[in-house]
């Protein structure tokens, strides 16, 4: 039986079965949407990040980040799965997807005072795509720094290449001062940070009282 959709959640629909059932399975969840949206979206939205006047590099992480955003909310219940149409109700998984996609893709040429013709009446920003809520970007920075200072010797000496360095998958394998080898590995590594400081931010980004100690502390 269908979970009952409740007031503030949103509700999506997969058409195929198959589909349906991995993403509803916690266990497989993670895997499928990353392997469900990267069929569907990889490229296009690759292509559509550089077409307005973003980097490849830049298009891979929003890609990952909303892979993780998407997986976050079906988790706390912010999004129901489907596996039919209701009229009005329900939003097709991939088309919400491609919205978070937009979104994160504008907010990132916003931030950077970058010059696009992506404009703002493409998106939608109404959906929760993890940065929608009243925290300024100056409390994620300062909760990156907290995390960053508890990160193990090797996980510290990652984060400094990936995003500090901003090196490419290409650059960091040909390293001779990190345990990164293959592109692939360096793709599994940057998306194991990103979840793993993602996670940690929604547990935290309504704590006001550790916030307020964050601002102290940075």
């Amino acid at each position: 039986m269908d979970e009952k959709t409740n007031i503030g959640t949103r509700c999506l629909y997969i058409t195929q079965k198959s589909i349906y059932e991995k993403i509803r399975n916690s266990d497989t969840r993670l895997e499928y949407i990353y392997r469900y949206t990267t069929e569907n979206h990889w490229d296009k939205f690759i292509s559509y990040a550089i077409d307005h006047n973003g980097r490849r590099e830049e298009a891979e992480d929003i890609f990952q980040d909303s892979v993780i955003v998407i997986n976050m909310n079906i988790e706390e219940g912010k999004i129901i799965i489907r596996c039919k149409v209701i009229p009005l109700k329900c939003t097709k998984f991939l088309a919400y997807f491609w919205i978070i996609l937009r979104n994160k893709l504008y907010s990132l040429f916003r931030q950077s005072g970058r010059i696009t013709n992506l404009t703002d009446n493409e998106t939608i920003h109404s959906i929760d795509d993890g940065y929608n809520s009243k925290n300024s970007s100056e409390d994620r920075v300062s909760f990156i720094s907290y995390l960053y200072k508890n990160l193990d010797r090797n996980d510290k000496k990652r984060f400094e290449i990936f995003f500090i360095e901003k090196l490419s998958h290409e650059q960091i394998v040909i390293r001779e001062d990190n345990d990164i080898t293959t592109i692939d590995s360096s793709k599994a590594t940057k998306y194991r940070l990103r979840k793993m400081f993602m996670e940690e931010w929604e547990k935290i980004k309504n704590n006001d009282q550790f916030l307020d100690n964050l601002r102290v502390m940075y």
